[in-house]
């Protein structure tokens, strides 16, 4: 299997993303800003060690004594929304997710509270869990917006601010006295950020509803980048729900925002097919063209969502007074044509689905508990080839043939039949290990 196929082996499917290096988050510990910064392990690494994440798993350290004891001690809730904070504080990278979700089960499976093996895989399922939803979620970034961006003409764009305050070219003016945007005694506030994009916007929003067409689109939410340093611990919520899907962001300080993404005027953006700046006609176009006015410095984030109702609903979550977020603009691009938001390589998401499944490394080298942890963490990420990762898992393990299968199987979105075609045709796999795993599927059929 050639290199940038081969990622490392827990949740290997974090390959896909680029790495980054960022400063350390506040409150974040040296140790794990070297996480970060120490080995780039990006999709065109040849790095294939399984040892890699564990290494940096241990230099995380010891996870918080209140996230472990919320996690043994708590409702199912609590702990999904602790593990959730833990995973994403500070702007993290998928590297750092997985370090950390490596600590943190690592932790779980000796702690003495922890008495039986059912136990600790229900413990690791649940870190599974937040882990396949926090990698998904959309990282925040800043924005150079060019002082001629206008959006697509297919576009719902809207410029947030006063009543007094004109929109920016191809916007929608949207004030508080809209329906749109709702939230806690929303009002306009005013940015120093350079052009009238950014100038303004709405404070305090918690939510806000758009009538779409039903499709796929593209949303990029902005606010002024000296309106979001205001913010107490993140600028777009440290939860976001967009219709039904959650996205979980965390605590995201400006020294955790991540550079390099710019809103291009529309003649750049027909022209940046790949979607990012990565041709070098491109990029020197966007260095050195001298008519480029400054549209202001944004910081934002962007996600896709699927509209199959005719409305788009995102929901912010925050702690604190009032519980809302900041917004200046808010666009809505087809998600099928190229964005003009054009990302630095540092910001680039890969798609999820079946790039996980090229992207996971198949070499479980760890025991057998850790081996079924893993591959409840594969499968948990793309349930659609929960089979391939079952039987790579049985292969290398086929002593923990029943305790795999078991803990996979009964996953939600895992189909146990096509598990246990994938165990049938195997030819890889012993004839004890065969018949373990077909007595573990939940009909227990062989």
């Amino acid at each position: 299997m050639s290199g940038w196929r081969v990622i490392a082996v827990l949740l290997g499917a974090f390959g896909m993303y680029l790495s980054w290096t960022a400063p350390p988050a506040l409150g974040q510990s040296a140790g794990e800003a070297s996480v970060i910064e120490d080995d780039r392990l990006t999709i065109e690494s040849d790095n294939t060690d399984v040892e890699e994440l564990r290494r940096l798993s241990r230099q995380i350290g010891r996870v918080p004594g209140t996230l472990l004891n919320t996690l043994v001690r708590q409702d199912r809730a609590s702990a999904r929304r602790a593990v959730a904070r833990f995973l994403a504080r500070g702007n993290a990278a998928p590297k750092l997710m997985a370090a950390r979700a490596i600590a943190l089960i690592n932790q779980v499976r000796t702690d003495p509270r922890v008495q039986t093996r059912g136990r600790t895989l229900e413990l690791a399922s649940l870190v599974s869990d937040m882990v396949a939803r926090s990698v998904s979620s959309p990282r925040v970034i800043e924005i150079s917006v060019d002082g001629d961006y206008i959006p697509p003409a297919n576009a719902r764009a809207y410029d947030l601010g006063g009543e007094d305050d004109p929109a920016a070219i191809g916007f929608e003016k949207l004030t508080p006295a809209g329906e749109i945007a709702t939230g806690h005694r929303e009002t306009p506030f005013a940015s120093d950020s350079l052009g009238p994009l950014l100038a303004d916007g709405i404070a305090n929003i918690r939510r806000i509803s758009l009538p779409l067409a039903n499709g796929t689109y593209r949303v990029i939410l902005l606010t002024g980048r000296s309106a979001a340093r205001n913010l107490p611990t993140a600028p777009f919520g440290e939860t976001l729900t967009a219709n039904s899907t959650r996205y979980y962001l965390g605590e995201a300080r400006p020294a955790t925002w991540i550079g390099g993404a710019r809103l291009l005027r529309p003649t750049l953006a027909a022209s940046n097919k790949a979607g990012r700046i990565g041709l070098s006609g491109l990029a020197r176009e966007l260095d050195e063209a001298p008519w480029l006015r400054p549209g202001g410095e944004a910081v934002g984030i962007a996600f896709k969502v699927d509209i199959v109702h005719g409305f788009l609903t995102v929901r912010f979550e925050q702690p604190g007074p009032g519980g809302g977020v900041d917004l200046s603009a808010i666009i809505v691009e087809p998600a099928g044509q190229s964005s003009s938001l054009v990302h630095g390589r540092e910001v680039v998401r890969a798609a999820m689905g079946q790039e996980i499944a090229d992207t996971l490394s198949r070499r479980y080298d760890a025991d057998p508990d850790m081996a079924a942890a893993l591959a409840a963490l594969g499968a948990n990420m793309a349930p659609a080839h929960a089979s391939d990762i079952v039987t790579a898992a049985v292969r290398s393990h086929p002593q923990a043939a029943k305790l795999i299968v078991t803990v996979v199987s009964r996953l939600d979105g895992v189909d146990s039949q096509a598990i246990r075609a994938a165990i049938q045709d195997d030819p890889g796999l012993t004839r004890d290990a065969r018949i373990a795993a077909l007595a573990a599927l939940p009909d227990g059929e062989h």
